[in-house]
């Protein structure tokens, strides 16, 4: 018969009722899932597993992050109050003020599970906590909006997530020894600049795009009409449910997050708000109007470059502008402030520089569409690299505010890491595979932590931890980022060839890893391949792996852009460290025909013989060194982990479905850390539940449990009426009354 362990008190608790699932008596997927499944039903969104806090997004706003809650979670005992993220943030931050050490909280999950606004809030309550008054007001006050910022330029909704992240970010607050905030420290992990040019069906490009639409004064300053009128635009389309719109709306938990002063918003917000609200953040984050004013005359200039177009009689001819979208073309010069036929001449002609020899190139349509397109991504990722940099120059610490002078060993952080959930999808191409080795990072780093408390509670309680294991994703971590040879290591090495191709890196990953377990290649095409993930199969398309690590600018286009009328454009272009500029690394199979340089501005050709022959990080290789950091920075501090699921594939609030759930619980770690503990110990009793419980197994036991003890609660173990969770009822549930059926 199926045994169910009985409740301390003598009854089984109410489904729903405990916070700490790790407490469940056999626990086990089936009742993990019926407790989640209880306290979602109403509306208790967030639950513990041990340390660590699983959150549901509710896909609905609740109201659950008031004031006066902020202030019931400062500095209250676990069992006082239920799981709540504002309890994971007040534990950081009274952690870091008595121990001195660097916290990180580390928000993972599948994309549209909540991470953003998880991370949101935790910054939000940090910040509340150690509020410095009028002093600290202005600062602390340009930490919150700095959210909204940058959720407005790296976020965009997808099929999957109205909201969803699609950069990495680490943000670090930073506090003297007495816990007051000095500033923050924002880092961006591989911005998906691919979105800007080519957007999948039912998707959206970045929101910042689309607010620029809601001003009145655009249109005209900007020459701006209707999104649909952009080609890098034009191919979102409304998917079957209607998610996908081009009004900016639709707020809520897991949607755009608008200031935090109005954090829940209706569907029937104004876009021309939304944009007006955006605006009002950057200048009062700290940019200047005329920095606002270049912001956005960028982000024109990208939509317009999307609409030159390109032709030329047969495919082995030179390209030439469409005279049709002439006006286009001179829109970008206009707002680039560079010269119109500078910019044709960057867009149809290559110049390289051989032995001092400028040789020119000229370019048929489909590489003219290339280089097009690879401006406008290196715009668009240049000018969020800016919007970054300054933020993180505005907010910088002031060793002024410091107590404890101007060192700054003196100094203590909080990270917050909210970066992209695993991802898979129909089609999967570079971009995911980067997010996925990314989360298997994570992965490894929540393994090891959680394994080594594992063995210090062991060690604590004087028992062997001999037989703990836990399945290790290191071997696949290993080939991925092993040198010489690993997945990583062998794209790099094709990127820099000039004749490599996606087909002859995909022979090469089946030439080293066809055996290995993690690896499997597919019979019968030579651009497929699976990797076996923690968190399930994923099948990778490799056709434009090698384009997209190469991240390739023409150098007349950096040249072009070096010598603009814009300061701070040029700025953005003086270091071209970070783009590829020999054309021999372009894929492009035609070899146009070689002229001797001549009618190109003399400025453009001595800005591109300053950018040929410089051999650039690729993006894997850059993504990888960040990724080391970033682990390494989070291995300095105490993580607390905070784990999101959805409920559902389809968005739809108070739907909960099993199998959906069930496989974020794998791809979080969740069913990991409970098997840990079922091959263990899994029953973790209290030492007085215990005793009362099986006192009468032992005659000698019966001498310590007197009535006189019973009656005073003195000296005796589980009185009936003790209170488990310590909420003050007497009773083991989470509600105020006190019976506990």
């Amino acid at each position: 018969k199926h045994h169910t362990t009985p409740h301390p008190s003598g009854t089984m608790p109410r489904p729903g009722s405990t916070d700490d699932l790790a407490t469940v008596p056999d626990l086990n997927e089936k009742s993990l899932l019926r407790e989640l499944k209880a306290r979602f039903a109403r509306d208790r969104i967030y639950a513990y597993v041990g340390d660590i806090l699983v959150v549901f997004n509710p896909l609905k706003p609740l109201p659950l992050y008031s004031l006066q809650l902020q202030q019931r979670y400062r500095q209250a005992k676990r069992a006082q109050v239920p799981p709540h993220i504002f309890a994971t943030a007040d534990n950081a931050y009274f952690s870091m003020v008595t121990t001195h050490q660097d916290q990180c909280c580390v928000v993972s999950g599948e994309s549209g599970a909540g991470k953003t606004e998880s991370a949101k809030y935790l910054i939000k309550h940090v910040i509340h906590l150690c509020h410095a008054g009028e002093q600290g007001d202005l600062l602390e006050k340009k930490i919150l909006l700095v959210n909204p910022v940058l959720e407005a330029f790296g976020n965009a909704r997808t099929v999957m997530n109205n909201n969803s992240s699609r950069f990495g970010k680490y943000c670090e607050l930073v506090f003297d020894q007495t816990g007051r905030v000095l500033g923050a420290k924002i880092s961006d992990y591989l911005l998906e600049k691919s979105r800007v040019v080519q957007l999948q069906p039912g998707e959206r490009n970045f929101h910042v795009f689309y607010y620029l639409f809601a001003a009145a004064d655009n249109k005209a300053k900007y020459g701006l009409t209707e999104p649909m009128d952009f080609a890098y635009l034009a191919s979102a389309q409304l998917d079957d449910s209607g998610a996908t719109s081009d009004n900016g709306s639709d707020y809520g938990y897991g949607q755009p997050s608008p200031p935090p002063q109005q954090e829940q918003r209706g569907s029937d917000e104004d876009p021309a708000q939304l944009y007006t609200e955006l605006m009002d953040a950057l200048r009062d984050v700290g940019f200047a109007d005329a920095e606002v004013v270049l912001t956005q005359s960028v982000l024109a200039a990208v939509l317009h470059i999307g609409n030159v177009q390109f032709d030329a009689p047969t495919d082995d001819d030179p390209a030439s502008v469409v005279d049709a979208t002439t006006l286009s073309l001179s829109t970008v010069a206009r707002l680039l402030q560079v010269q119109q036929h500078v910019l044709r001449d960057a867009l149809t002609v290559n110049v390289t520089v051989t032995r001092g020899e400028s040789i020119r190139r000229t370019l048929n349509a489909d590489q003219a569409y290339d280089c097009r397109d690879a401006m406008a991504k290196a715009l668009y990722g240049r000018l969020f690299t800016w919007i970054v940099a300054k933020i993180n120059g505005l907010l910088a610490p002031d060793t002024r505010r410091s107590s404890y002078g101007f060192g700054l060993m003196q100094w203590r952080q909080i990270g917050i890491l909210d970066i992209f959930g695993f991802e898979h999808f129909e089609t999967n191409s570079f971009e995911q595979w980067c997010i996925n080795l990314a989360n298997e990072q994570l992965q490894n780093f929540f393994n090891t932590h959680i394994f080594r408390c594992e063995l210090e509670e062991y060690e604590r309680e004087n028992v062997s931890g001999a037989c703990i294991t836990y399945q290790d994703n290191k071997p696949l971590l290993d080939m991925f980022l092993g040198k010489p040879i690993g997945l990583l290591s062998l794209l790099n090495e094709e990127s820099h060839f000039p004749r490599g191709s996606d087909t002859s890196l995909v022979d090469k990953f089946v030439q080293h890893f066809g055996g290995h377990a993690g690896f499997r290649g597919a019979p019968g095409s030579r651009e497929l391949f699976t990797i076996i993930h923690y968190a399930g199969e994923v099948e990778y398309l490799a056709s434009g792996f090698l384009e997209k690590n190469r991240d390739t600018l023409a150098p007349g286009v950096i040249g072009m852009l070096q010598i603009s009328d814009q300061a701070v454009i040029r700025a953005m272009f003086e270091d071209s460290s970070n783009v590829a500029a020999d054309a021999k690394q372009t894929t492009n199979t035609l070899r146009p025909r070689r002229k001797r340089f001549s009618g190109l501005d003399p400025d453009l050709e001595v800005a591109s013989r300053n950018t040929t022959h410089k051999r650039s990080a690729t993006v894997g290789a850059q993504f990888q060194k960040s990724l080391f950091q970033l682990v390494e920075r989070m291995t300095q501090c105490n993580p607390h982990f905070v784990r999101c699921i959805k409920p559902n594939k389809h968005k739809i609030p108070g739907l909960f479905v099993d199998e959906t759930v069930l496989a974020q619980l794998k791809y979080t770690g969740m069913l990991e850390t409970i098997r840990i503990r079922r091959e263990g110990y899994s029953v973790r009793m209290p030492f007085r539940t215990f005793a009362s419980r099986y006192r009468l197994m032992t005659a000698a036991s019966l001498a310590f449990f007197q009535p006189a003890d019973r009656a005073t609660g003195g000296g005796g173990f589980g009185n009936e009426n003790d209170d488990y969770n310590g909420d003050g009822d007497g009773d083991n549930d989470d509600d105020d009354d006190v019976d506990d059926d």
